[in-house]
């Protein structure tokens, strides 16, 4: 289990120098992959729904990264495509078109449904955790108005 943590950590820190992130961003997208990763493996571990790993992995890589984003002023983008590289859901889309390309349909389309339904919840992980801090700003912002005027 700790190659696979120092895998993603490496795998985070090679697709940020693909993408050229340069200096603390570059720094931040490999912890929070590997922050992102142990989570999967931990809740893996537990026996825990597919899906729901999915979720809460990719609803921490989004917090994390809104996180620093916010405090350091960096662009989200480029702390949270990274982090998610390795919870994207790659080998089910591999055996998607493995048993197509096989003539196992009823098994392809399964794999499809399956590697739909995970990217799916990662986005659905994403808009919430966005969701969660613009509510956030938008009561900070009123709160700080009405104290103005008070």
């Amino acid at each position: 289990m700790l190659a696979k943590l120092i895998f993603s950590l490496t795998t985070c820190l090679g697709f940020g120098i693909l993408l050229d992130i340069k200096g603390r961003n570059l720094i931040y997208t490999s912890f929070i992959g590997f922050f992102g990763w142990t989570t999967f493996e931990i809740l893996k571990t537990f026996h825990w729904n597919i899906l729901l790993v999915y979720f809460f992995s990719t609803c921490l890589v989004t917090f994390l990264a809104e996180l620093i984003s916010r405090n350091e002023n960096f662009s989200i983008i480029s702390l949270i495509v990274p982090p998610l590289i390795p919870l994207a859901p790659g080998t089910a889309i591999y055996y998607t078109f493995f048993y197509f390309f096989n003539g196992q349909i009823d098994d392809s389309l399964n794999k499809a449904l399956e590697t739909l339904s995970r990217a799916i919840l990662m986005a659905i992980a994403i808009l919430i955790t966005n969701f969660i801090f613009i509510i956030k700003d938008k009561i900070k912002f009123f709160y700080n108005k009405n104290k103005e005027i008070s």
